[in-house]
């Protein structure tokens, strides 16, 4: 998918746990991702861009961060870097916690266009957004809740953070081969 994941912190959490111990009839949980695509030269000045994650579980206060860089091998705009956001959030949940199934998330960003053609009220114009509406559609419906809401950064600490670990992530220089 071209993308490197470059930052990851947090003890076990809510989100770590889910699955452990469990006997094959889990309780619905609720996890939140917030995400956000960094894309400085939008595919003009150049091809760097980032990704930002923060999840965050319920009832807790606690939350895992993790940005990383998206593959400068094809031109980056700001709805790719989003879509790439959103869709390795998910498969991160995918891969990484048994019982995914049972899960309900919800899902919070500020890439409006890219949130209504998730829903469907906006129709995808740009043929290279088809694939990734597809995707990211697809991973939703593995889940067995799922919302994904448009939300301004100055009503969102996490996403604003989000925000923050994706252009911190798209300015990061690539490491050179040592």
């Amino acid at each position: 998918m071209g993308l490197v994941r470059i930052d990851a912190m947090m003890e076990k959490t809510d989100l770590e746990r889910i699955g452990e111990g469990s006997s094959g009839k889990e309780s619905i949980r609720t996890l939140t991702i917030w995400f956000n695509g960094a894309c400085p030269g939008n595919g003009i000045e150049d091809d760097r861009a980032g990704y930002g994650l923060v999840f965050g579980s319920e009832n807790e206060d606690r939350y895992r961060y993790e940005s990383g860089q998206i593959d400068h091998g094809e031109d980056v705009t700001a709805p790719v870097a989003d879509y790439k956001a959103l869709i390795h959030g998910l498969r991160t949940l995918e891969e990484e916690y048994e019982g995914y199934q049972s899960i309900r998330i919800e899902v919070y960003g500020d890439a409006e266009p890219v949130i209504r053609q998730v829903t469907g009220e906006y129709d995808v114009n740009e043929s290279h957004l088809f694939e990734y509406r597809r995707e990211a559609r697809s991973l939703l419906g593995e889940f067995n809740e799922w919302s994904i809401s448009y939300v301004s950064e100055d009503d969102s600490p996490e996403l604003r953070e989000a925000d923050t670990l994706a252009d911190r992530a798209a300015r990061v220089e690539e490491d050179q081969d040592e």
